[in-house]
C-alpha cells in the first residue's frame, strides 16, 4: 500500500481518477462524463489528500455505474 505524505497535485489527481475510471471498465460515454472536469472537482474537494481523492473517485464511479445500470 502506497502512502503519500504530501497532497497530490491536480495533475496527479487527474491521472489517478483517469486510471480508476479505466479500471472500472465503464462504457465510453460514462468514462467521458466521469473524466475531465470531475478530476479537477475531486481535487478541489479533497484538497489533494490521497485518501479523500480515492474515496471521492470511488463514489463518483459507483454512482455512475448505478446510473448506467438503470
Amino acid at each position: 500500500e502506497a502512502r503519500l505524505r504530501t497532497p497530490m497535485s491536480e495533475q496527479e489527481t487527474a491521472e489517478y481518477v483517469s486510471e480508476r475510471i479505466r479500471r472500472a471498465d465503464v462504457c465510453d460515454e460514462l468514462a467521458i462524463l466521469l473524466g475531465g472536469r470531475a478530476a479537477a472537482r475531486i481535487h478541489a474537494l479533497a484538497g489533494g489528500v490521497p485518501r479523500r481523492v480515492h474515496d471521492l473517485a470511488l463514489r463518483l464511479i459507483e454512482e455512475g455505474l448505478e446510473a448506467e445500470a438503470s
